[in-house]
């Protein structure tokens, strides 16, 4: 499978993984990455393939306009990172990412023949 067909397979394969009301969300794929949102596109979700290290990261994004914005929103979860990884595991990381703004991500190894994230997905993306 392609890296772009997988990415656009995504979101079909976790809509019906989410509590009813999460699953009206909107969405956008490159070849590398899909982007899950709530109408609001700065704040999202994205699944992103880092081939090159065989990585596929699942992150929460802060990427506003507004500093201040994502500041708060990292301070949120910066404060409630203990629980955060008790719920996801000790791979979360919440951090000041300086080339866009802070995410909350949990990186894992991916090989492109066995697409453990058909695997893993709907238990990650419910949390």
């Amino acid at each position: 499978m392609r890296s772009s067909d997988f990415m656009k397979a995504i979101p079909d394969a976790v809509r019906p993984h989410l509590p009813p009301a999460s699953r009206d969300f909107q969405w956008h794929a490159r070849a590398w990455l899909v982007q899950i949102h709530y109408g609001q596109p700065a704040v999202h979700y994205e699944v992103w393939s880092m081939q090159y290290r065989d990585l596929l990261e699942l992150g929460l994004h802060f990427e506003q306009r507004d500093p201040a914005a994502n500041a708060r929103l990292l301070a949120y979860f910066d404060a409630h990172a203990i629980a955060i990884k008790a719920e996801l595991g000790e791979r979360v990381e919440v951090e000041p990412w300086i080339k866009v703004g802070p995410r909350c991500t949990r990186p894992g190894r991916w090989s492109r023949s066995n697409h453990p994230l058909w695997r893993r997905s709907p238990g990650g993306w419910r949390r």
